[in-house]
């Protein structure tokens, strides 16, 4: 799984640079560069892109959590999460 995040943010980093090398405004630079500027920590450390590329799958999930006070029981609570993640009551 390593191999497989290291591969992809390195050419998720050639990308960026062709797609900064292709800009053709100051606006668009300015605009790519802060984009490399926030991004490019998670490239260079696997396990932050890991991290970082959880929290957008899970995104919708806390979304639908979080506008939710209570739930009537643990399967309606169940319902609202992956099928990979599963509740067990305590």
């Amino acid at each position: 799984m390593e191999e497989v995040l290291v591969a992809k943010a390195v050419s998720w980093k050639t990308e960026l640079t062709s797609m900064m090398s292709s800009a053709t405004s100051e606006t668009d630079k300015q605009a790519l560069a802060a984009f490399q500027s926030a991004l490019m920590p998670y490239l260079d450390t696997p396990d932050s892109l890991r991290t970082l590329l959880g929290k957008i799958q899970m995104a919708s999930t806390l979304e639908t959590l979080t506008a939710r006070a209570e739930f009537s029981s643990l399967a309606e609570f169940q319902s609202t999460l992956p099928d990979t993640v599963k509740v067990i009551a305590a």
